[in-house]
């Protein structure tokens, strides 16, 4: 009888995920090269098995079908790497004789290595990546200046932190969606690295990783003014630079007080470059790609129905944001494997984009495997703030593979989400009936369920089935009444319900 009931329960939809019976299949179905897919799904989570990102990326095959430029995809895996020196070795080398000294020399030797490859300015943008907005990355970047007052390097330091905490102070929304109060916390942090950013470039002009903070601090002000000097500065001495290129290119989203036409005209200047370096490639579907990322936010269609748009753009470039909501919008019309493939390949590019890994935990599990489901979802809550949903499909996930501690733990957790609560909490009680009930555990449960939702007739029904398996045939009787009230005869589900419960109560 318990499996049976388990069939019965377990089929409803997790709230915040469409049904997959919403929309038909995407209609590229019809032509996908499913041998081609098939090899590649096999090859990616092969590549998957991989812990390092870059490692990963480098061994991850690229997505069938693609229009790419050629290596675009590869020669974005590098930019995965970590912060190179940490903030630990800055530290350390900071706590040394001479230690400003020894970071200068560092940092104007990457800075001569730039020379003439596309890519070269990587290891510079990357060491300044622990300059972040942290507290300890103002201490360093204030004991740095401190002991090498005229340093460029050291000046840069110091605005780089600035600007990321100008910038946590406000927060990535457009100005016209942010807050009085967090524009002019943001406007006390970011004058003085504007300065701090402006000084270090009049002693060293190539140094792009100031100009490309420049580059930031205008589009977080709307400082169009600022915006054209900064990018043209940056463009004078680094034009093949994937850092400043793609900062140019988040500079002219409408979002930010650009335009499409911008944006269009940035796109057709990178497509030549792109040649000379590859990265570039991978920015060559923005406004294609944006278009509809834009019409989805903005609710002028859902994302199933920009599933072509988005594939589209998932042709045409490397772009890790419009291939997982390709993924995601394959996710949406019920082609899980297709889904699955193009959220591989998102996070490939992208490896801890929380959406993306949610998205990708969800279809694992319709995929039925869990353990994968289970990896992703434990992903998501590291990359990004647990969810309801995530919680949910962890649950899932977790007891299809008898876990059943940690699924009711996973449950309970997706209880404290609201839009979740009821479902959660339906799930939570099953993980006391399913494989073997726990008497007292169950009744328990079932009762705080059927109270908390007395017009719900899966709650009257679970309470029904759990008072009849206990013994408690009069109190059963009750709720099998109040269940019958509320059931709706156009829903299958309801309608097994109640040849179940009329199973049960008959002592089949």
């Amino acid at each position: 009888m318990l499996a049976t009931l388990a069939t019965i329960m377990l089929v409803g939809c997790l709230p915040g995920e469409e049904p997959a019976s919403a929309r038909p299949v995407a209609a590229a179905e019809a032509t996908i090269d499913r041998a081609g897919w098939d090899a590649y799904l096999e090859a990616a989570a092969a590549a998957d098995g991989l812990d390092d990102w870059v490692e990963r990326c480098l061994a991850y095959p690229d997505l069938p079908g693609n229009d790419w430029t050629a290596g675009a995809a590869r020669a974005r895996c590098p930019l995965l790497a970590s912060a190179s020196p940490s903030i630990e070795e800055i530290a350390a080398v900071l706590a040394s004789a001479d230690g400003a000294v020894v970071l200068d020399r560092r940092y104007a030797a990457m800075l001569e290595a730039q020379g003439s490859d596309p890519a070269s300015d990587e290891p510079l943008f990357r060491a300044y990546h622990a300059f972040g907005s942290s507290d300890e990355s103002r201490r360093l970047a204030a004991l740095w200046l401190s002991q090498a007052p005229d340093s460029p390097y050291a000046r840069a330091a110091m605005g780089s932190h600035l600007a990321a905490a100008a910038g946590r102070s406000r927060g990535n929304r457009a100005i016209r969606d942010t807050p009085a109060s967090d524009l002019r916390a943001m406007e006390r942090l970011m004058r003085p690295a504007i300065r701090m950013l402006q000084s270090a470039l009049e002693i060293e002009p190539r140094l792009s990783p100031a100009c490309m903070d420049l580059m930031v601090a205008a589009r977080l002000l709307g400082d169009r003014e600022l915006r054209d000097s900064a990018t043209g500065h940056c463009l004078s001495v680094a034009p093949l630079s994937w850092n400043v290129r793609f900062q140019q290119q988040q500079a002219l989203d409408p979002r930010w007080g650009g335009s499409f036409a911008e944006l269009d005209a940035s796109v057709a200047e990178l497509r030549p470059l792109a040649e000379r370096n590859p990265a570039l490639g991978g920015m060559l579907a923005r406004a294609v790609g944006l278009r509809a990322y834009l019409a989805y936010l903005g609710r002028r269609a859902s994302i199933g129905d920009l599933a072509a748009d988005f594939e589209e753009a998932a042709r045409i470039a490397p772009d890790p944001i419009f291939i997982g909501e390709a993924g995601m919008a394959a996710r949406a019309n019920g082609d899980y494997r297709r889904a699955l493939g193009y959220l591989s390949q998102a996070l490939r590019l992208a490896p801890a984009n929380d959406r993306f890994l949610r998205g990708r935990a969800d279809v694992r599990r319709k995929l039925e495997d869990y353990a994968g489901a289970v990896a992703d979802a434990k992903e998501a809550m590291v990359a990004g703030a647990p969810t309801g949903h995530n919680y949910g499909v962890l649950g899932q996930a977790l007891g299809k593979l008898g876990r059943r501690a940690e699924a009711r733990k996973a449950f309970h957790s997706a209880m404290q989400y609201p839009p979740q609560r009821k479902w959660a909490f339906m799930r939570w009680c099953e993980t006391y009936i399913i494989g073997g009930m726990e008497r007292e555990a169950a009744l328990a449960c079932s009762k705080g369920l059927a109270t908390e939702y007395p017009d719900e007739a899966e709650a009257q029904f679970m309470r029904s089935v759990v008072l009849y398996k206990a013994g408690e045939s009069d109190e059963a009787s009750i709720a099998a009444a109040r269940f019958g009230k509320l059931v709706d005869e156009r829903d299958p589900r309801q309608r097994q319900m109640v040849s179940e419960l009329a199973r049960i109560s008959s002592g089949r």
